[in-house]
């Protein structure tokens, strides 16, 4: 069992342990926070259990690439897509990673109740990405680098990346059992994945409030206008009247603009 951090003592056990420290190369440690520690670490999509609702999903993320028509990218490939999708809240087999500590902590911290200061943990995720490329070839780190926004343009307003934006995927993503097994907890994982539990404290939550609007805003982000329009028009057209996109599915659609991506924890089925 891991020991229990406070926020400053697990900083520096990271930075010591777990650190990117040439920033010039490809980063080996990638990070997820949650405000809490869940028995599992699964992607959301995993837990839908409607069949209407997992069969129309599953449609949308086999034509991912074609919801992301008319952006700028370089050769994009389904795991990119899906990435993409995942970031701005639509279910996928994937899982939200970041190259940066304290974007990871941001997470651990945001929405964190007072209540539970002192009395729940919250859980930091290190991935070592040599690791997984080693040990794991069933699993795919997806980084950034197909984006080609310019950085003096919209680039610096894409939320994935100023969110440091990483995500981790089944190779075989369109298997569901394969997509059941991602669990970053899982027992098989532990040569690549260290799971960090920490105490934060009321101090620790201060100053939230300037991170926040930098790293949830998606005000002049390109891309979640241009995903919401074309996955409604890729859903009108596939299902039709006959059997149309179940109310949960177009509310996430419709909420694509706006909704931050810490949001996924509220979904429509819980």
């Amino acid at each position: 069992m891991n020991s229990v951090y406070d926020l400053s003592s697990l900083i520096r056990h990271v930075e010591t342990n777990y650190s990117n420290s040439d920033v010039s190369a490809s980063k080996r440690f990638l990070y997820r926070g949650q405000t809490f520690d869940h028995p599992r670490c699964d992607c959301f999509y995993a837990r839908i259990t409607d069949t209407v609702d997992v069969r129309q999903i599953s449609t949308v993320n086999r034509w991912s690439k074609q919801s992301l028509r008319g952006l700028n990218w370089t050769s994009l490939e389904d795991h990119d897509a899906l990435a993409i999708l995942q970031h701005y809240g639509w279910p996928t087999p994937s899982l939200d990673l970041t190259g940066t500590l304290e974007v990871a902590l941001f997470f651990a911290l945001e929405g964190k109740p007072l209540a539970d200061l002192g009395v729940v943990p919250s859980v930091l995720f290190v991935v070592d990405t040599e690791a997984i490329k080693k040990n794991h070839p069933e699993l795919k780190i997806v980084d950034h680098s197909f984006l080609v926004f310019d950085i003096d343009a919209t680039g610096t307003l894409v939320r994935w990346l100023r969110q440091d934006g990483y995500a981790i995927i089944p190779i075989v993503w369109f298997d569901n059992q394969a997509m059941k097994t991602l669990d970053l907890k899982a027992p098989g994982l532990t040569d690549a994945v260290t799971v960090l539990t920490f105490h934060p404290s009321s101090a620790d939550l201060r100053g939230l409030e300037y991170m926040r609007s930098y790293l949830l805003s998606i005000v002049g982000d390109p891309i979640p206008s241009r995903l919401q329009a074309n996955l409604q028009a890729f859903c009108n057209a596939t299902f039709g009247e006959e059997f149309p996109l179940s109310l949960r599915l177009r509310q996430l659609i419709e909420n694509i603009v706006g909704w931050p991506v810490w949001a996924n924890r509220f979904t429509p089925w819980e």
